[in-house]
């Protein structure tokens, strides 16, 4: 009998584990399906379309860039590039790294391959460029007219995409964020972060780019640490 009663439970069990994961699976499902029907009603429609662009366009997104409207309008409405702009909003959102924080000692890799921490390379007047996951890859959200360049799925490939960059002769380091995109994650880097650190602390924290990353805000907060340093108050 307490055998009888051992399989039945056992079965119960079974049968209960397949019923969860049936509905874990339909209910993974219907999330993609409701994801799917945002975005089709969200982008496809010509005239959101046409704002979308516009609002970009405004903004001054691609200003830093090479690459004109024509070469990135017909992109913005993808599913790619909706999938990008989500992750970033999520990064934002999940950052660790506060205004007024402390600065988080993540990792990221030199292109000799040393790995060092993000906290090391903390020197007054000295730039440093940490190279995260790219934003714009050829077999993701991509811009026709533009570097050629896969998603990274080894270190050596990142290490290969910062190489381009490198080629443009910056005046200072760049480093690439790790496999495991702690930079990215904790600094809430994609698509592009500035930030100014001193002593350990995160004295500026620009916007989520491309919108949010204002080089002149990073400009005027060194000039008035300039102007405090020599001539305080």
């Amino acid at each position: 009998m307490a055998g009888s009663l051992g399989m039945l439970y056992d079965r119960l069990l079974t049968l209960v584990a397949a019923w969860a994961l049936e509905f874990t699976i339909l209910k993974g499902l219907a999330r993609l399906t409701m994801w799917k029907i945002i975005y089709l009603v969200a982008f496809q429609f010509p005239s959101i379309k046409k704002n979308l662009v516009e609002n970009m366009s405004k903004e001054n997104q691609m200003e830093q860039t090479a690459l004109s409207i024509e070469h990135w309008q017909d992109t913005v409405t993808t599913f790619n590039a909706w999938r990008s702009a989500c992750r970033s909003f999520v990064l934002d959102m999940r950052k660790e790294a506060k205004l007024g924080g402390r600065v988080l000692g993540v990792p990221v890799v030199d292109p000799d391959r040393r790995v060092g921490s993000i906290a090391d390379y903390q020197r007054p007047g000295h730039f440093l460029c940490v190279y995260i996951e790219e934003a714009h890859p050829s077999d993701g959200w991509a811009f026709s007219g533009n570097i050629d360049i896969r998603q990274h799925k080894t270190i050596d490939s990142r290490l290969a995409a910062a190489e381009i960059l490198s080629l443009r002769k910056p005046s200072f380091p760049i480093v690439v964020d790790s496999m495991t995109d702690e930079a990215n994650i904790k600094y809430g880097g994609l698509f592009e972060r500035l930030y100014v650190f001193r002593d350990d602390v995160i004295e500026y924290q620009g916007g989520r780019g491309p919108s949010g990353c204002h080089v002149a805000e990073v400009e005027q907060h060194l000039l008035r640490y300039k102007v405090h340093r020599f001539c305080p108050v």
